[in-house]
């Protein structure tokens, strides 16, 4: 009698635990997978447009007419490679910013930010709005990244050092 107790309740503090074991996976797993979903379908109610963002803004848009008439395409060997978004040069470290992390820099290279200063001329309220679309978990807060991103912008590291000392996240915590 007292085995067969012993049993079920070794059976069903087992079941638990895997239980347990399996809710945490599955949590920690989707975070894993934040950082390969596909980031800003849209920002400010603005359906993210793959085309618009590969093209030279002043091309005209290619009609049926245009294709009759176009000349042949090049091979791949005449043709130059597309010039990125932003120069490697012009790209700072966004990162350097308490509360962004690789993700977070990903999210705002993709909404055109790659600077300081472009980062420090945008409200949080912007910069949530991006982070929202991009469906990334509020796990920081973008409050202070305007305010530090100025003070990276103008070389005054002491001073930005110093306030991320008072943050955490990117909220101030004291």
């Amino acid at each position: 009698m007292i085995r067969g107790v012993l049993t079920v309740a070794y059976t069903i503090v087992l079941m638990v635990v895997l239980a347990v074991a399996w809710l945490i996976y599955t949590v920690f797993r989707r975070e894993e997978d934040a950082s390969s979903a596909p980031i800003l379908p849209e920002v400010k109610g603005k359906k993210w447009d793959a085309d618009k963002h590969h093209h030279d803004e002043h091309e005209a848009p290619v009609t049926a007419e245009d294709e009759t008439t176009a000349e042949p395409v090049s091979t791949a060997a005449e043709v130059e490679p597309e010039t990125p978004a932003a120069p490697a040069a012009a790209k700072d470290d966004l990162k350097r910013i308490e509360g962004i992390g690789p993700v977070m820099e990903r999210v705002l290279n993709e909404a055109g930010i790659f600077t300081f200063a472009e980062l420090a001329a945008r409200t949080p309220e912007e910069l949530q709005a991006i982070l929202d679309a991009a469906g990334v978990r509020r796990i920081t807060s973008p409050e202070t990244w305007p305010e530090q991103a100025k003070l990276a912008a103008e070389g005054r590291w002491d001073e930005l050092a110093a306030l991320q000392d008072t943050l955490k996240g990117g909220r101030r915590v004291t």
